[in-house]
């Protein structure tokens, strides 16, 4: 089998991931730049409610979208870790879920 890969479908690495939040994310030092951060906070607090005790039902929600036929969840201690067996969340997924348009 041979897989070729296009810039946008790279895993996403955590060398690509800073490239990225150095890239994209660099608010203004102004007013502007502030209401940014504040309505980013205000976002992500309302997605951590609408999503409040459904991890494991998005995980394997995202899982069945990558098209995993297997799934592990386990649970320590100090946390859990999920993985699958479905396609690598790319360079593209990550900005066409993370960089503001408009």
């Amino acid at each position: 089998m041979t897989i070729a890969f296009t810039p946008d479908s790279q895993p996403l690495t955590a060398s690509s991931f800073e490239q990225i939040k150095k890239r994209e994310f660099v608010p203004e030092h102004s007013l502007t730049g502030l209401k940014f951060f504040r309505d980013k906070a205000r976002n992500e607090r309302d997605l951590r409610e609408l999503y409040r005790g459904r991890a494991p039902y998005e995980l394997l929600q995202n899982a069945d979208d990558s098209g995993a036929s297997v799934v592990v969840f386990s649970l320590a201690s100090d946390g859990m870790t999920f993985a699958h067996n479905g396609r690598w969340f790319n360079v593209g997924n990550f900005l066409s879920v993370s960089v503001t348009k408009g």
